[in-house]
């Protein structure tokens, strides 16, 4: 017959056995665990002073909920407005413009958002490496401005537009050129959350949001309006290249100055 075990008994001897085995830790082993859990502490708080110091939590911020306009029109929400650490510039591509007014030059860089509108930004850097935008002008010029005179709204139109024999406006659409689908909110395309603040690039396209083709806006002010309604692709990377366009705009729309488009490139950095 087995012997019958006593459960009860069984565990007040682990229990006993436990006791003797375990010692209390010794004050040196006591101090060793602090200071350990104490240097872990001030290592992990100099990494994250370093990062914000650096920037690194200072590239993207969320724009305040936006509201309706005085006329009813929807402002979407959500939208980022990225701001870029001139001392780690993200990697990817970028579009150098050159651009010519009164006999003199002027070089703008600016991000392409790939990951927020990959066939847009595709569909545009096809036609820098065909060079059809280089000669194009400016198309239209719109500007706002403030109470004090300042200009503080408008877009910059570029696109197929150029200047014949007798300085006039014509409009010349690239060869086998094909409408994209608009990758915005509106549109059904929810991944696109880049807003519409200065400096940004976006495509334009008429009644129809997929039959967009080479013409581009550039924004010298805000106009969040736009956000979720037009495919926003790219930035100006830097204050400098901002006020080149600011500057750019208020000589073609105050002083009728004609501006091109020398050249646009396509640069690559990692």
């Amino acid at each position: 017959m087995p012997k019958k075990i006593n459960v009860d008994k069984m565990a007040e001897e682990y229990a006993a056995y436990g006791k003797k085995k375990r010692k209390p830790l010794s004050y040196a082993a006591k101090l060793i665990t602090v200071l350990a859990v104490t240097a872990a502490l001030v290592s992990a708080s100099v990494i994250c002073l370093s990062l914000y110091l650096t920037g690194v939590f200072d590239e993207i911020g969320e724009l305040p909920p936006d509201t309706d306009t005085d006329n009813g029109e929807q402002l979407y929400e959500g939208f980022i407005d990225y701001t870029f650490n001139a001392n780690k510039m993200p990697s990817g591509s970028y579009a150098e413009f050159t651009f010519l007014a009164d006999g003199s030059t002027y070089k703008v860089q600016a991000y392409l958002f790939d990951s927020y509108a990959p066939n847009t930004v595709s569909n545009f850097i096809s036609y820098v490496n065909k060079k059809f935008y280089n000669g194009k002008a400016f198309g239209e010029v719109t500007l706002g401005y403030d109470e004090n005179g300042v200009p503080d709204s408008g877009k910059i139109i570029c696109g197929g537009y150029k200047r014949n024999e007798n300085g006039e406006l014509v409009y010349e659409l690239a060869e086998g050129a094909l409408p994209i689908k608009g990758e915005f909110l509106e549109n059904g395309y929810e991944k696109n959350k880049l807003s519409n603040t200065a400096g940004v690039i976006g495509m334009i396209h008429g009644e129809s949001n997929d039959n967009a083709t080479t013409d581009f806006y550039i924004l010298p002010y805000d106009d969040l309006s736009l956000n979720g309604k037009y495919a926003a692709f790219a930035k100006i990377t830097d204050s400098t290249g901002l006020g080149v366009i600011r500057s750019l705009a208020r000589k073609a729309y105050e002083n009728n100055t004609v501006v091109t488009i020398s050249e646009v490139k396509i640069l690559n950095k990692k």
